[in-house]
Parts: structure tokens; sequence; C-alpha cells
């Protein structure tokens, strides 16, 4: 199943190798991936003020198929270790609300505590 993705560039450069380096991070959100019903990612250009390099800033929003809202982000030098950064923050999310849900339907199984 291809995961529905959206890839934006606002202040920065649009690179070919950076747009498949987002489609491979995507792609490796792995077990997780069945409950992504989008997802979105948005690199950008930091201003000068908060970053004498111009470092780059990542945000990836994905939505779930039960319509939950994850995101992660970072502020990197390198673009690709920003990425790397901002889609482990969602794996981590999603992981977590994943055993969040078997937990509960475990313990409606149960009867509750």
């Amino acid at each position: 199943m291809t995961l529905p993705l959206d890839i934006s560039f606002q202040d920065f450069p649009h690179s070919k190798a950076i747009e498949e380096a987002v489609i491979k991070q995507a792609n490796s959100l792995g077990g997780v991936q069945a409950e992504i019903a989008r997802c979105r990612v948005r690199l950008m250009q930091a201003p000068r003020q908060q970053a004498y390099n111009r470092a780059v800033r990542v945000h990836v929003h994905v939505m779930t198929r039960h319509h939950r809202h994850v995101s992660g982000q970072a502020l990197r030098d390198d673009a690709r270790e920003a990425l790397r950064e901002a889609f482990k923050e969602v794996e981590f999310a999603l992981r977590s609300e994943m055993v969040r849900a078997q937990s509960s339907a475990l313990l409606e199984a149960k009867g509750g505590i």
C-alpha cells in the first residue's frame, strides 16, 4: 500500500534527493504504516536570526485512520538529519498510540479493572 504523502518546500530549494529521502523515511514507518491515513512533510529554511547558517526545520504531520493527529519536528543544519529526527518522533508517537489502543481494547475485553 502506498502512503498518501504531501511534501512541501518553503524557503528551501527543491531537491529530488531530499524528496526521495522523505519518501524513504515515510515508507520506513513500517508496522505502524497501516494506521496512517495521510502524511504531510514540510521542509523550510530557518530565519537567519534563529540560526547563523540557516538551519533546516522539518515538520511531519500524520493523521491516523482513527482520526488521531501525530506530529514530529526537528531543526538541524543537515536536512537528512532533521528528517530522521522528525520521523523518529512520529514513529515513537504512533507506536505509543498503538500500545494505548491495544491496552484499552484488552481492558474492555476483560471487563475493566
